[in-house]
This record gives C-alpha cells, sequence and structure tokens, in this order.
C-alpha cells in the first residue's frame, strides 16, 4: 500500500507545552458524524473544564456552537499551518467519524505530535498505532471512556514518538520511495 504523503515541513510541532484543549473533527460531509454521539463526546469534555476547539463540517460547526454556546469555539477556512497550529496544541484531537477512507486529519495531528482518538475502522485503523499513537475504541461506548482516560490523565503519549511514526511512515520521502519501489517491480 502506498499511502497518500503528509507534509511534514508543515505539520510539525509548534507548541509543546501541556495543554487544556481537545480539537474535534465534524468530519467534511453530515453523513460521518453522528450528531447525537458528537454531542456526548462534547459534554464529556466540557465536563471536566477542557476548551473544545472544532474544525471540519460548517453545517455541524454552527449547530454545536448554538447548543454550547461560550463552550466551544469553531475555526473556518483554516491554512495548513493555523490547522497545524491548532493540532499541536490539543492534548488530543478526536476523530468520531465511524468511516474515514484513510483519514488525513489523524495523519495529520500525529505529525505534530499530537495522540488521536478514533474508532477501529478504516483508515484509522491502517494509521493509528493503538496506545502508541491514540487509542482505537470498538463501539461508542467504548469511544467515551477512552476520551475520559486521556482527559483524566491516565494515559501519557509520547510525542516524539507519534510524530517518528509519521514521517517513518506518511513522509513525502515515504511515499515517493515506496511508489518507485512499485513502479521498478511492475517494470521487470
Amino acid at each position: 500500500v502506498i499511502h497518500p504523503p503528509v507534509n511534514t515541513d508543515i505539520f510539525k510541532p509548534y507548541s509543546n507545552k501541556d495543554s487544556n484543549e481537545v480539537l474535534v473533527y465534524l468530519g467534511s460531509s453530515g453523513g460521518d458524524v453522528d450528531l447525537s454521539f458528537l454531542y456526548k463526546v462534547i459534554k464529556t469534555i466540557v465536563r471536566r473544564n477542557f476548551k473544545v476547539n472544532l474544525f471540519g463540517n460548517v453545517r455541524i460547526g454552527r449547530i454545536i456552537r448554538k447548543t454550547f454556546g461560550k463552550s466551544v469555539e469553531y475555526y473556518e477556512n483554516l491554512n495548513d499551518i493555523e490547522l497545524a497550529k491548532l493540532y499541536s496544541k490539543a492534548l488530543v484531537t478526536i476523530c468520531p467519524q465511524t468511516w474515514e477512507l484513510f483519514g488525513y486529519t489523524a495523519v495529520e495531528s500525529m505529525a505534530c505530535g499530537t495522540p488521536v482518538l478514533a474508532f477501529n475502522y478504516f483508515g484509522h485503523s491502517e494509521t493509528i498505532i493503538n496506545g502508541k499513537t491514540g487509542l482505537l475504541a470498538k463501539t461508542k461506548n467504548e469511544f467515551i471512556k477512552m476520551l475520559e482516560l486521556i482527559l483524566d490523565n491516565n494515559i501519557e503519549f509520547d510525542r516524539n514518538y507519534i510524530r517518528q511514526h509519521v514521517i517513518k511512515m506518511y513522509s513525502a520521502k515515504r511515499s515517493t520511495n515506496k511508489l518507485i519501489e512499485t513502479i521498478k517491480k511492475c517494470s521487470m
């Protein structure tokens, strides 16, 4: 498998400080996020006095802001550097989608050294190393329990390891070398 590359020169750590911020990806379309589950995720974060930063689906972003008010901040039209800075200062990036073909959001977050909480389906199951670069849940209840573990500081991640994993597996250099290797095999 040749994975699409992530620009690790842009998606890199910009901050190393401990944070009370959580980044939540709202998905790219309305069909890939369960709104009632998303409410439960955000309630869990807000109850523990973490700041919630949101990005992704505009329609869902407006609904969440209307529901949660000043407890959440929605970011729209971010450029890559702005997004990388949000990833970098987050304790964790939350990807509550039940399907994601590759999962650029997760890989970009990990390139910034930030762990990811996602479901153990499709692309996320291939890109996230459970317990090392993030956590993978099989059910919604398990997802919430894992989120609580992270927020309550009962699990820690090595941000440098997370970054190095992305450089090793998803950098432009890695993808290019893998493509060249595959082309050479095909031309024999």
